[in-house]
């Protein structure tokens, strides 16, 4: 078999390519306060 990257294989009329939910054991909250206030504000800055 002739090496085919693996996105040229697939048909996209046959594949569902819609987002899946995710499980309720998944989910996380976001980090929220002061410090990660500071450190986003910092790591913005150095963007």
């Amino acid at each position: 078999m002739p090496h085919t990257p693996t996105r040229d294989r697939v048909n996209p009329a046959v594949v569902d390519t819609t987002p899946k939910r995710r499980p309720p054991w998944l989910k996380v909250t976001a980090p929220v306060g002061e410090t990660v206030a500071e450190i986003r504000h910092l790591m913005r800055g150095h963007a």
